[in-house]
């Protein structure tokens, strides 16, 4: 599967090319790369994802729900760039997990976070 990107600029610099290829060898659902640094809102976290993975509201479901029938199950890596500002919608980023068994998320920000890792292994 493809490497899906947008304005991902400094998280991708620092991943050399060969690495992200090697990388996308281990996700057969592909790599979604979504910098949320111009997102100014917690409630535009899940837009930014679903246009990072194509998506369009098909308008007979909310956008999460869309979300969860698109990613789940797929064994896809999730990369949130730049999340500090928008901490607010953590909560439905791990929804979203919760809902999922396939997806590995990366959350990245410049503020220490706790963070709790879940495993279903």
């Amino acid at each position: 599967m493809p490497i899906r990107q947008t304005g991902a600029g400094q998280l991708l610099a620092a991943a050399p090319e060969a690495a992200l290829t090697s990388l996308a060898a281990e996700f057969s659902g592909g790599i979604a790369i979504v910098s949320i640094a111009s997102v100014t809102e917690s409630g535009l976290v899940a837009p930014a994802i679903a246009g990072v993975l194509g998506m369009r509201d098909d308008g007979d479901s909310d956008l999460f729900e869309q979300l969860v029938r698109r990613i789940g199950g797929r064994h896809l890596l999730l990369v949130l760039g730049t999340f500090e500002h928008l901490t607010r919608a953590a909560p439905m980023v791990s929804l979203l997990l919760s809902n999922m068994p396939g997806p590995t998320v990366i959350v990245t920000s410049r503020a220490i976070r706790r963070v709790v890792v879940l495993s279903a292994t």
